[in-house]
């Protein structure tokens, strides 16, 4: 028997979709067009910057043919910038693009970031650790995932964050659904009891 699979994108999935995230690079050497099931790649004329896939962008910049440019956010100067800003409100920074997670870890790993590497990782934890609070609280110490304020937006939340907080979204739901149809027996069988005592009753008056 199958196994029932589980809810929303795993972690890798989302990884898998982020490689095809544009990002820019500046070609080391000519390359002419690739031909792709989602069409031609431009042409590299170095120095001239270009963007291209994620994934591809990689393979070039492993193979020393091309420099990755990191996105403005993706530096030390940016995520500081972005760090104070989380830390300031309790809403989500909009700075950040939906797979930024994916694209930080890519290019950490990959080397991309001209030395700046371990720098730029510790910030990357560093915001992770406070949007994952801020995702954590969308589910109050009662699931309840509305704040005072009504429903809470969760339009900056990135594809990672998402994936993340999944599971205990799902437990949530599906403590209400428990929790509700549990009162809706409840209900149907005092409807079921105050019907057999209203016949008594009927019975004994005729």
């Amino acid at each position: 028997m199958a196994l029932p699979l589980p809810a929303g994108l795993t972690p890798a999935e989302t990884a898998f979709l982020c490689e095809n995230e544009p990002i820019t690079v500046i070609p080391r050497q000519r390359m002419g067009s690739i031909e792709l099931l989602s069409g031609p790649t431009p042409q590299l004329n170095p120095p001239r910057p270009t963007t291209l896939p994620l994934w591809l962008a990689l393979l070039l910049h492993r193979q020393n043919r091309a420099t990755l440019v990191p996105p403005p956010w993706l530096t030390a100067a940016g995520l500081e910038t972005i760090l104070a800003a989380e830390l300031a409100s309790p809403e989500f920074c909009d700075m950040l693009p939906f797979h930024w997670v994916e694209i930080a870890q890519a290019l950490v790993s990959g080397g991309c970031l001209g030395g700046e590497e371990a720098v730029v990782g510790r910030l990357v934890r560093g915001v992770r650790e406070v949007r994952g609070g801020k995702v954590r609280g969308f589910v109050g110490g009662e699931g309840d995932v509305v704040g005072k304020g009504g429903v809470r937006g969760v339009g900056s939340v990135g594809a990672w964050e998402v994936g993340e907080v999944r599971g205990v979204v799902a437990g949530v739901v599906g403590g209400l659904a428990r929790l509700g149809g549990g009162r809706e027996a409840e209900g149907r069988r005092e409807e079921e009891e105050d019907e057999e005592e209203g016949g008594i009753e009927m019975g004994e008056g005729f």
